[in-house]
């Protein structure tokens, strides 16, 4: 894989040299609710336990027993109150030593230092470096992110701040053509300003200047029904209908007559089949894990065969059972899917949205749907709206 084309890639290398950045055998990660979001997404638990971090904690939680033989490595937004809640860290001397990383400039480093000092320094200063982050955004696959976040209000600032955040990272400063007269317009505005003040400051290097990617901003009033739509992918499906979050998702898994709740994590890296179809349709998902099952099946087979003189096969037994773990996991994933899709009717919600962005609305079949007793409430509002917003008006259909 390429890094210069994997955004992933790039943030995680980024948190990753910080996160080495502590020294010491134990270390503990402490996150903000951002924070937080963005660590789920990139990181699993064995991954973070490799740069010798035993253990995460909430910014905001109480502190009950001092651990004055550990590093803290503090990963927060930067805002004021994060800089004023770590200051009562260091007032109070709870790690041995302390790095932060705030994700995004402006850091607020004369708040945090003011409130360590004053009204009284404490006995020993525990903070070892303070340095920012280009990672203020949420990376979701190797070349897809996002600015939402559970922990604050998506506003024309906060996009701005988020792009800057992705744009630093990347190394690039876009020419930017926004549409007028709207939202787009305001973030188009916020970002430039925040990327002359990058290139004043130096945190943009000049080579940037030389190649220039276009950056189109346009309001979502344009294409509004698309966040409205059904989706049909293996990826939009999981977070639509299953609530795929932090790159995993939990599923209901009938074994020996008994329903059990199996979390599965979702790695692009580790997983070459995720990696392949999470972009694919649903149908294509479900063929894809139906060929990789008669191929693991073929393979097998061909293991048995050679009975006790496997040493030439020995190698791939491993493989095997790695590929036959990923073919389970796929499967139950599909099936949950599969259920919902029969119990909502997504398929025909899905085609009926299909025809409508097409032009083609047939209201008779919506209003089948919602007097139907199959899908949600929401799905049935999604399905109208869809359609109001792509065809042609109601009223002039039923005239």
């Amino acid at each position: 894989m390429n890094m210069s084309f994997s955004v992933k890639q790039k943030q995680k290398a980024i948190l990753r040299a910080y996160f080495r950045s502590g020294a010491g055998q134990w270390k503990v990660l402490v996150l903000d609710k951002r924070a937080s979001e963005i660590v789920g997404e990139l990181f699993r638990g064995e991954e973070l336990r490799k740069e010798g971090i035993t253990v995460s904690i909430p910014l905001d939680s109480k502190r009950v027993d001092k651990l004055e033989s550990t590093t803290g490595l503090y990963l927060v937004a930067s805002s004021a109150a994060n800089a004023k809640l770590i200051a009562e860290d260091a007032r109070n001397e709870i790690l041995q030593k302390m790095h932060i990383c705030f994700l995004s400039d402006p850091a607020p480093i004369e708040q945090l230092v003011d409130s360590v000092m004053n009204p009284t320094p404490p006995k020993s200063l525990r903070i070892s470096e303070i340095v920012t982050a280009s990672s203020d955004f949420l990376c979701q696959g190797d070349n897809l992110f996002s600015l939402a976040s559970h922990a604050h209000a998506l506003k024309p600032e906060t996009i701005a701040h988020g792009l800057t955040s992705a744009l630093g990272m990347l190394g690039v400063v876009p020419i930017i053509r926004a549409e007028k007269g709207g939202v787009a317009e305001q973030v188009g505005e916020v970002l430039a300003d925040r990327l002359r003040a990058e290139l004043y400051m130096g945190k943009i290097v000049q080579k940037s200047l030389i190649s220039r990617p276009l950056l189109v901003l346009t309001d979502r009033k344009n294409n509004l029904s698309t966040a409205l739509r059904h989706p049909w992918t293996y990826r939009a499906m999981l977070f639509d209908v299953l609530g795929l979050k932090a790159s995993s998702v939990e599923v209901t898994v009938r074994d020996k007559g008994t329903d059990r709740c199996m979390k599965y994590n979702l790695d692009e890296d580790a997983d070459d089949f995720w990696r392949k179809h999470a972009t694919s349709s649903f149908p294509e998902v479900a063929s894809a894990i139906e060929a990789e099952l008669k191929l693991y099946l073929e393979e097998v087979a061909e293991v048995n065969k050679l009975g006790s003189d496997v040493s030439s096969e020995i190698s791939s037994l491993p493989d095997l059972a790695r590929r036959k773990e990923m073919i389970d996991m796929h499967m139950n994933i599909a099936t949950a899917l599969l259920d919902e899709i029969k119990s909502r009717g997504l398929d025909e919600l899905y085609r009926i949205e299909e025809d409508a962005e097409a032009g083609v609305v047939d209201w008779n079949a919506v209003m089948s749907v919602i007097k139907s007793d199959r899908g949600t409430k929401e799905d049935k509002l999604r399905l109208f709206l869809v359609c109001f917003l792509s065809g042609p008006p109601i009223g002039q259909v039923l005239s």
